[in-house]
């Protein structure tokens, strides 16, 4: 059986503004699901477009993570759009399925280092037509980070942040890595 711990910061491009970023955790008996959504731009018509997203996500996590992304870019065709990157762990042989859709970023650390690789696209306005999905194994001592682009990725190369609790990691990587735009950091740690 798979164990995880997980920790998330999202904040606004402006403190007291509406957050174009949102995510969402989910775990069922045999599971965990995780997603980060980047609306369009930035403020209310962002938070709009991220929350659209999130609420078609959770009515249905049940789909594998292909299905669920495609039939969201339908669900939501002709509004402002969105990234998103979607993760589906099975908590009994830790194996995943992580699809991202736009510029939320995906990255595995442990033994085996990998970038999880994205389409190009938005939600709502053009994907491709097949979007590739990664599929892989996680083992326990692995780390999962799931980023918008409001976050640098140079804290890849931080190996320093790995002895910290993942709502640490989050918080620590979002101090120093953030830009200038909505922002959401989600660490997950597999145990």
């Amino acid at each position: 059986m798979v164990k995880v711990d997980y920790g998330v910061v999202s904040l606004p491009k402006h403190q007291g503004n509406l957050n174009g970023d949102a995510y969402l955790t989910f775990f069922e008996r045999d599971y965990a699901f995780f997603a980060v959504i980047d609306g369009l731009g930035s403020g209310a018509d962002a938070y709009r477009a991220g929350e659209k997203v999130i609420g078609f996500l959770k009515e249905h996590t049940h789909l594998n993570v292909k299905d669920l992304l495609l039939s969201c870019h339908l669900k939501i065709k002709g509004e402002r759009g969105a990234a998103a990157s979607v993760l589906r762990l099975n908590l009994v042989s830790g194996a995943f399925e992580y699809i991202g859709i736009g510029n939320v970023e995906g990255y595995i650390w442990g033994d085996r280092p990998m970038s999880l690789v994205n389409n190009n696209g938005t939600l709502g306005r053009t994907i491709p037509y097949s979007p590739y999905v990664n599929k892989g194994t996680v083992q326990s001592g692995d780390y999962i980070f799931i980023f918008s682009d409001g976050v640098s990725r140079d804290f890849i190369n931080e190996n320093a942040l790995l002895d910290r609790e993942p709502w640490e990691m989050a918080r620590e990587i979002e101090k120093e890595h953030k830009k200038n735009d909505d922002r959401t950091i989600m660490v997950i740690k597999i145990e």
